[in-house]
């Protein structure tokens, strides 16, 4: 059976012309098994990482193993982290198990089989009485942000009225845009110690919507930073919204009635469908041409309405896209 060195030269093989096309490392997340149906196994540090970085983005590398391989499905197996971890550490873990719950109720048992399966991964909420609620909130800060910088072209995008944001108007048909969304969930209550996934951090970069009553959620990657872990982002952002239009997560009480808010709870709740996008001038090479076809498909099975794809940031106004723009946090 082929191990993780032959299954990462047979991905470098199926790309000759694209560079960094290669697995992570074997210590953080082995690729190993039976090549119609390969295991990818998650080190204790994997499962713990941010998700955008490509040791802990197991989803990507799933679907790039069936789309670019062949593989007809994945096994998924992991470490869990040491007991004394620490609060971030269990709180990174929680997040990658409901990203792992929803990510193989999504594909269906067909494509993704967990091998590793504890208790505490069945509650995608880690507990199974846990009451998830959303501190739902946006705008993000106003400070000055360095001209070609991340959060200067996410502002750019987000201010009516620039070249920027007249262009994702015509290219989305997006009337109402919100940036930095913060979606942290929480247990019953949004305050310190009650935080269910990481929560510090945790915001949609841009979220729209449209005349047509479909919400737009764009996660923006600057050039060179469009890693597969970005689709790792983009799905746990979709599928928090999607458990929000389900009612399994709630809103925080004092949020109900936001009026500064451009995309309302009840336009998400209500809204056709999910158009989630990665918005940026370039994309990981194993992330085109297949991967969001097969996601797609897997929607379909599974009658969501979420649509995934590829906003491709390139054709914005001269001069807005810089080679060596920095991907820095907003």
């Amino acid at each position: 059976m082929p191990t993780h060195a032959e299954f990462s030269a047979e991905l470098t093989r199926a790309l000759p012309h694209a560079k960094g096309v290669k697995l992570p490392a074997e210590r953080t997340l082995r690729v190993d098994g039976e090549r119609h149906r390969p295991t990818l196994t998650l080190s204790a540090a994997g499962v713990a990482a941010n998700m955008q970085t490509n040791a802990a983005a197991f989803e990507g590398w799933a679907l790039a193993l069936m789309a670019w391989l062949g593989a007809g499905g994945v096994r998924i197996a992991w470490e869990p982290p040491q007991r004394d971890a620490g609060p971030v550490a269990l709180r990174h873990y929680r997040r990658f198990l409901y990203r792992l719950v929803r990510f193989a109720a999504l594909m269906g048992e067909a494509q993704v089989d967990l091998v590793t399966m504890p208790s505490d991964a069945i509650a995608p909420f880690g507990a199974p009485d846990a009451v998830p609620v959303l501190n739902r909130s946006s705008g993000g800060g106003e400070g000055a942000s360095a001209e070609g910088s991340e959060a200067w072209l996410e502002k750019r995008l987000a201010q009516p009225g620039t070249p920027e944001r007249r262009w994702l108007e015509e290219r989305t048909g997006v009337t109402a845009l919100d940036r930095q969304v913060a979606v942290g969930v929480f247990d019953r209550v949004v305050t310190k110690g009650t935080e269910i996934f990481t929560a510090s951090k945790s915001a949609i970069d841009l979220l729209g919507r449209d005349a047509a009553g479909d919400v737009w959620l764009l996660e923006l990657k600057a050039p060179g930073n469009a890693t597969v872990g970005a689709l790792s982002e983009l799905l746990f952002y979709a599928a928090i919204l999607e458990d929000l239009r389900r009612g399994r997560i709630g809103l925080k009480p004092a949020a109900q009635g936001l009026s500064r808010d451009a995309v309302t709870l009840a336009q998400i709740c209500g809204s056709r469908r999910i158009r989630a996008r990665l918005a940026s001038a370039d994309i990981h090479p194993l992330l085109r041409e297949h991967v969001f076809p097969l996601l797609n498909e897997a929607v379909a099975r599974a009658e969501l309405q979420v649509e995934f794809g590829w906003l491709d940031l390139g054709g914005l106004p001269a001069g807005t896209i810089e080679p060596n723009m920095r991907p820095d946090a907003v």
